[in-house]
């Protein structure tokens, strides 16, 4: 209980650092940071290395909202001609990334990206999923 208190805290933190401003799809960025909680805790690595794969995720999920808002630079990508829902494409940013950490979780990831666009009534075949 005590690591995802942290993890959480140091996502609060991250966000604050980046001076992420609430966004129409900033339940999705909140949707997604608690999905990614559950995989890397599920990763099993050291806490050290939990938190780099959190933050990892969080600059993967900025990124792609800058490539939709375009206030802040990114940190890593720049994602020119960004289309279609900022909301499955963040949640795809994440997923990928997740993904590559814990190839063994797929089919778990795949199912929550899945769940996770019909709960909000998108498809994967969203261009967004291209960003």
């Amino acid at each position: 209980m005590r690591k995802i208190f942290l993890q959480t805290l140091v996502g609060l933190l991250l966000c604050s650092a980046l001076n992420w401003a609430p966004l129409a799809h900033a339940d999705a960025v909140v949707d997604w940071n608690q999905i990614a909680i559950g995989a890397i805790k599920a990763g099993g690595h050291p806490s050290q290395v939990q938190t780099v794969e959190f933050a990892i995720v969080r600059a993967a999920v900025h990124d792609t909202v800058q490539a939709f808002d375009g206030r802040y630079t990114p940190y890593h990508a720049v994602i020119p001609g960004a289309t279609g829902s900022p909301i499955v494409a963040s949640a795809k940013a994440a997923h990928d990334v997740l993904f590559g950490f814990f190839p063994a979780q797929a089919a778990t990831l795949a199912t929550k990206y899945g769940n996770y666009l019909a709960s909000q009534g998108l498809l994967d075949t969203d261009p967004g999923v291209k960003t």
